[in-house]
């Protein structure tokens, strides 16, 4: 076999120019028995994955990156750091506005090995001496495939110019697709990325353009075989450049030596938490110390300490704690979380492992209106130069591929209709999951064309489509480490990595997670003093009862269910039914043995009788990722460190240290005192649950901020829901919120020139729906009213005066309609008049007056807030009464559909939950699949009748007739 080694690969990152990815890439060049490879895409996005993939296959990466250069295409390989960064420079220039690169701006690069082809040549004989003196015998000619099948012209001429000028030639295969049959779908791709239909694509691609084996490359090159050759010797010359792993801090300054430093603030932490420092704490506090001053990560924790101090200096709202941050007492004493973890038994070395030298995530949760306020102040602290957001590629998901690859081959709109509203529109659901899953989609692939349409759009799913921005992450270093990462600018113009999240922490970066959440913001806003009580018995009440619509984490139909069948009584109970009602707990079938057992109407069943001490508290289930290592602690004498190694090997799979940690749990096991068989048996339950496992700390601090939010709407309803509905945040939409308020007794009031504001308001009497939910009044015209309001408006012709005149008669007509004049007394339609008279005459004051047309008349008329309803975009009247009736068999419902999710068995049968409302009351029911047709969108937004029977505390729909 011919060696040789693979140039100018684009692969997916190329955005829609190719339909290689990665991981195939790689497994067909070590099964080829190559090995080296070579890829250059028009962009970085995929370096970083390129090199791990390639480290996982035993490959030698050569990493390049095609640009337009004023002489025509080059081929541009890094052969050292310096070469390296240039190709950054490159690919982040690409994207802030210089595409092209000047060839005076590569010739004085170094560390570059160049690749030229027919169009360099053409553009000039110059370019090339040039080329030869600045880079010797670095710079190549470039023959492709396509050179040698359709172009003998090209040939001869790189063959003469190499000969004059002692150049060496590459031989490249260049390809666009992996195998031979994936011609099609790299021409689907093609018609995607112009957005045309294939029979639309001018340029066709050869069919050659895929990755050739070592004897197809021989044979087509055999007319110049020393260019083959030449690609191991370009692979020589590559050096192992790319960033390690190594920890890339910003600097960070502060009084003295870091570690020392940290020691202080946390002893004043201790002191102002505890009041007097236990021997427990002291020796929790030294031992966290101690590792994190032997990783070096004192500096970290600075970092994070001060972005906490700001938020919290600026009194911005800041979550109690996420993920396994709350596990650290250091964290708890620097005020970067709030929950104690001696109390509730989280460990640290869940947060940070000791035998690991990697940062831990700190993720932080802020109001959504205050995150940009911290990472504006993370600019001014670390420079322009040393922050960036962090960018993520954004991947086909099912619907998307479905509708793409409809479009390519010229599928009418209606045809696509019938499908895609049946598919998952996110990541992480394939279409092999809905046809498995879904009888509407197994119905849909009966029809030919829906079959190959599907099978077709399977080979995308996961490809990589286009960037964006990482919805929560930021790069925090010094400007030389940031210089390693290629930057792209989004479409807000924010500058963000060419690598994700996962590339950036694998590298050694901080990673800084800054969340914003809705409820956050309605939490900390609402909150009317400094401490709530974790002890309010209205407030345990409530939340037994699962009267939790509006509450963070709690509201969904199918958590409130679960809330009523635990009744929780404490933070640590309300963690336990968080982490339950997740699908791998649902579906282990221990939920039923949990609730039996807490609320003692059975005794706990324990796996193993050692495991008591640990799964007590969780009433004999596996439900924490915490538990697991304390068994494996337990069981096989492991330290907290080793048993974390163990959970995550399990978490990610990984079958070859999984395989190493379980001879050493064996082993340890045994000489424990427990049987092989017994050590075999507490080993697969921990593999088992390792898929599903939650984080304690996660869930205990997520449960602190579930408590606050359901206290604040048990006293101060009113306040909560007015910023609920101003935060368009929560499982339900807006319209929702503001019916539910009206059910709970609060008036929902028609919006008033005089006391509304742009959103909603909280008043004496109610909550008043604010000008931007009256269709046709947007930003620009409630500025315009709520600037002309310096005093109350008296009339409507004192409106017109300040405000009116500078509105659009449309503008003003639906701010009749809606109610908002009703404060005057006068009726709607003589207000309508007026406006029709004003936009005629320029008014003159005493001449028009305003007809005393009673609005209480009209108001008796009736239709009074369907008409205002028309108008107003947040839906606040329904027009069905409560209507229940009960029969031998259940019961029947008639109100409006207003929400859907479609959800899944335990056993993967798919099902709907229905929100269905009336003005009185709402009903959430189980709608099996066999009820629902084709798709659950058909029964959105419609009148319904239902038949349901009640079962287990839920309702299950028996039939649904629409009525409208």
């Amino acid at each position: 076999m011919i060696e040789y080694v693979p140039l100018n690969i684009k692969t997916g990152y190329s955005f829609l120019e190719s339909s290689i990815k990665l991981d195939g890439l790689m497994e067909k060049t070590a099964r080829l028995g190559l090995k080296a490879v070579g890829i250059a895409d028009t962009n970085l996005f995929g370096a970083a994955k390129a090199f791990f993939a390639a480290k996982n296959f035993n490959l030698k990466l050569l990493l390049g990156l095609e640009v337009k250069s004023e002489a025509g295409p080059l081929w541009l390989y890094a052969r050292d750091n310096e070469g390296y960064k240039f190709l950054v420079r490159a690919a982040t220039q690409k994207y802030f506005g210089k595409e092209v690169l000047s060839l005076a701006e590569i010739l004085e690069a170094r560390g570059l090995i160049i690749l030229g082809g027919a169009e360099f040549l053409a553009a000039g004989l110059k370019n090339v001496l040039n080329f030869k003196e600045a880079f010797g015998d670095d710079f190549y000619l470039l023959a492709k495939v396509d050179d040698l099948l359709t172009n003998p012209e090209n040939i001869r001429a790189l063959l003469a110019i190499a000969k004059k000028y002692r150049l060496k030639i590459a031989g490249s295969p260049n390809p666009r697709f992996l195998e031979k049959n994936h011609y099609f779908f790299y021409r689907l791709l093609c018609a995607m990325k112009n957005n045309v239909t294939l029979d639309q694509i001018k340029k066709r691609t050869s069919p050659y353009a895929y990755y050739l084996s070592p004897n197809e490359m021989a044979k087509i090159f055999a007319p110049i075989n020393h260019s083959l050759k030449t690609t191991l010797e370009i692979a020589e010359k590559v050096g192992d450049f790319f960033p390690g792993d190594d920890l890339k801090l910003p600097e960070f300054t502060c009084p003295g030596e870091k570690d020392e430093y940290l020691r202080k603030l946390c002893l004043e932490g201790a002191y102002a938490r505890y009041g007097r420092i236990s021997r427990e704490v002291k020796e929790r506090l030294n031992y966290e110390l101690e590792i994190i001053k032997r990783l070096g990560l004192a500096g970290y924790f600075l970092i994070v300490h001060d972005l906490v101090r700001f938020s919290r200096s600026q009194d911005l709202a800041l979550g109690p704690g996420r993920g396994s941050a709350a596990g650290s007492l250091v964290l708890y004493l620097l005020g970067v979380t709030e929950v104690d973890p001696l109390k509730h038994g989280l460990l640290f070395e869940r947060f940070l492992n000791p035998g690991r030298k990697v940062l831990p995530d700190v993720d932080l949760d802020f109001g959504h209106l205050d995150r940009e306020k911290v990472i504006r102040y993370l600019f001014q602290k670390y420079g322009d130069d040393g922050v960036a957001h962090i960018g993520t590629v954004i991947t086909f998901a099912a619907r998307g591929a479905v509708r793409e690859v409809a479009k390519a081959l010229g599928y009418p709109e209606p045809l696509l209709n019938k499908i895609t509203p049946l598919l998952p529109a996110f990541g992480g659901s394939s279409i092999e999951k809905a046809v498995r899953a879904l009888p509407e989609v197994r119905k849909a692939l009966e029809d030919p064309v829906m079959r190959k349409l599907l099978t077709l759009a399977r080979f995308f799913e996961g490809h990589p489509r286009h960037f964006s921005v990482h919805a929560s992450g930021l790069v925090v270093a010094r400007r030389e480490d940031l210089e390693q990462i290629p930057l792209a600018s989004s479409f807000r113009g924010e500058k963000i990595t060419q690598f994700d999240k996962d590339d950036v922490e694998r590298l050694g970066f901080l990673k800084v997670d800054l969340l914003g959440l809705r409820l956050l913001t309605v939490v900390h806003r609402s909150r009317r003093s400094a401490s709530i009580p974790l002890n309010d018995g209205e407030t345990w009440k409530r939340i037994q009862k699962a009267q939790t619509i509006g509450c963070f984490q709690l509201e969904s139909d199918g958590m409130r269910y679960y809330l009523g069948k635990v009744a929780p009584r404490n933070i640590e109970e309300l963690a336990q039914v968080l982490a339950l009602f997740r699908p791998g707990p649902l579906e282990s079938g221990q939920v039923d043995n949990y609730l039996l057992a807490k609320h003692q109407k059975a005794p706990p069943v324990y796996p193993h009788p050692a495991l008591k001490p640990v799964l007590e508290e969780s009433h004999g289930l596996v439900l924490y990722q915490e538990q697991v290592l304390k068994i494996a602690a337990l069981v096989a004498g492991f330290d907290l460190a080793k048993s974390d190694d163990l959970r995550r090997a399990m978490s990610k799979h990984d079958r070859k240290i999984m395989a190493e940690l379980k001879e050493e749990f064996m082993m340890g096991a045994v000489k424990n005192g427990y049987s092989a068989a017994d050590a075999e048996k507490i080993f697969s339950l921990l593999q088992n649950f390792a898929g599903y496992g939650f984080n304690k700390a996660h869930g205990v601090s997520y449960a602190y901020l579930a408590y606050y939010s359901t206290f604040l709407i048990t006293h101060w309803p009113k306040t909560y829901f007015t910023l609920l509905l101003n935060s368009d945040g929560g499982f339900y939409p807006p319209s929702f919120y503001l019916r539910e308020a009206g059910r709970r007794g609060i008036k929902i009031l028609l919006p008033d020139i005089n006391e509304s504001q742009y959103g909603f308001t909280e008043v004496k009497d109610g909550i008043r729906i604010g000008f931007k939910d009256i269709e046709g009044v947007g930003p620009k015209a409630a500025s315009i009213i709520l600037e002309g309001r310096t005093r109350p408006y008296t009339s409507f012709w004192d409106f017109w005066q300040r405000a009116g005149h500078k509105l659009s008669v449309e503008t003003i007509r639906n701010l009749i309609l809606a109610g908002a004049f009703d404060g005057f007394g006068v009726s709607r339609e003589s207000l309508l008049y007026c406006l029709e008279v004003y936009k005629l005459f320029k008014p003159i004051p005493g001449l028009f007056a305003e007809p005393n047309f009673s609005l209480k008349k009209e108001k008796e008329a009736g239709d009074y807030l369907k008409k205002a309803q028309k108008v107003i975009g947040v839906k606040f009247w329904l027009d069905l009464e409560a209507k229940v009736e009960k029969t031998g068999e259940g019961l029947i419902i008639t109100g409006e559909v207003t929400f859907g999710r479609r959800r899944y068995t335990r056993k993967g049968e798919p099902f709907l939950t229905l929100t269905l409302e009336n003005r009185q009351e709402f009903y959430e029911v189980l709608v099996p699949a066999s009820l629902y047709g084709k798709s659950f969108w058909s029964l959105t937004k419609k009148f319904v009748q239902i038949w349901a029977q009640e079962k287990d505390e839920r309702l299950f729909a028996r039939k649904i007739v629409p009525i409208a």
